[in-house]
């Protein structure tokens, strides 16, 4: 099956130039897109975040529901020097999603460890970003680390670098 990454590989190894948009195959619903120019990725955008970020949660939305899922539709066009905000081979930026996702084993909060979200929080440092927001929407008061693994959508590195993000942000407070 196709995936994002691999339709990706397809469009820079051929020097695309336009924009892969996600669409949900059930219902055509625009997720996000991805812009290349002359084959390196350029911006991606996911739920109003762009740049390497939007980039990054898009892929990771891809992979977490698997393929099948979602439909990718290249569009080639000219870029607008202004619509990019970063220049990166697909290699080098799927070694930076490497870095940052898949090397956090050793973050991984204990899944006895009860969490709830702070009533009074209000972001310390960056915003909260989308993919943030879903998870805090999925965290009841008293819920054990085990249970929002077991009941999220997402792969385990990226659950464990949003938990980790969002306690640096001061939205959870640990209670035992």
């Amino acid at each position: 099956m196709l995936t994002l990454i691999k339709k990706l590989r397809e469009l820079t190894g051929s020097h695309f130039t336009g924009r892969v948009h996600l669409v949900e195959r059930h219902n055509a619903r625009h997720i996000g897109v991805v812009l290349l120019r002359e084959g390196f990725l350029v911006n991606g955008r996911y739920r109003g975040e762009e740049g390497l970020g939007g980039l990054g949660e898009l892929i990771l939305v891809d992979e977490t529901y698997g393929s099948g899922t979602f439909r990718y539709l290249a569009e080639p066009e000219v870029i607008a020097r202004g619509d990019e905000k970063f220049a990166i081979s697909l290699r080098d930026f799927l070694l930076l999603m490497k870095d940052k996702y898949y090397n956090s084993d050793h973050l991984r909060p204990p899944c006895n460890l009860k969490i709830l979200v702070k009533k009074d929080f209000s972001p310390r440092g960056e915003p909260i970003t989308p993919m943030e927001c879903d998870l805090l929407e999925t965290i009841s008061d008293g819920v054990s680390v085990g249970e929002v693994y077991k009941n999220a959508h997402l792969i385990e590195p990226v659950m464990t670098s949003l938990l980790v993000s969002l306690r640096r942000k001061g939205a959870l407070k640990v209670i035992g």
